[in-house]
C-alpha cells in the first residue's frame, strides 16, 4: 500500500511540475491589424492556435506580444501551405522571454526573442494548424 501511495505522490508531483512549466500566454498583448484577407474571427482562431502551441511546447517561457504580420507580408509565406496541403496560410510574429530553466533546447535561458514567426495553415474554412515557427 505504501508503494502505491508513493507512486501516486510522484505522479502528482510530476503533473504539478509540468503544469507549472507550461508556456505562459495569459499576459500576452495581442495587436490587432486590419486585414482584407482574413476576418476578425479567422485571426482570433489563429491566435488561439499559436497560444495553445506555445503553452504546450515552450515550457517556462512567457509570451508578451503577438501580432499578425499583415496582408502585405503574408503572401511571402504561401509556399509553407504546401507543407500540409493547406489552402490558406497566416503568419504571426511574437515576443517572448525564455525561462532560466525548462526552456526549449535551442533557446538561451533568460533571453528575449523578438520577431519570432508562427506559420499556420488550413483548408479553406477549416481549423488552423501549426506548420512552423522560428526566425
Amino acid at each position: 500500500m505504501k508503494k502505491i501511495i508513493r507512486a501516486l505522490c510522484v505522479i502528482l508531483c510530476a503533473c504539478m511540475l509540468t503544469a507549472c512549466m507550461r508556456g505562459k500566454t495569459n499576459e500576452v498583448k495581442i495587436y490587432v491589424v486590419d486585414s482584407d484577407i482574413y476576418t476578425e474571427k479567422d485571426i482570433s482562431e489563429a491566435v488561439q492556435t499559436v497560444r495553445s502551441y506555445f503553452e504546450r511546447n515552450f515550457y517556462g517561457c512567457s509570451m508578451t506580444e503577438l501580432y499578425y504580420i499583415g496582408d502585405e507580408k503574408n503572401p511571402d509565406y504561401r509556399e509553407y501551405a504546401s507543407v500540409i496541403g493547406a489552402d490558406e496560410v497566416i503568419v504571426f510574429e511574437s515576443v517572448f522571454t525564455v525561462a532560466e530553466q525548462g526552456a526549449e533546447e535551442s533557446l538561451m535561458p533568460g533571453e528575449t526573442c523578438t520577431g519570432w514567426k508562427w506559420i499556420l495553415g488550413r483548408k479553406k474554412g477549416g481549423d488552423w494548424k501549426h506548420i512552423d515557427h522560428g526566425y
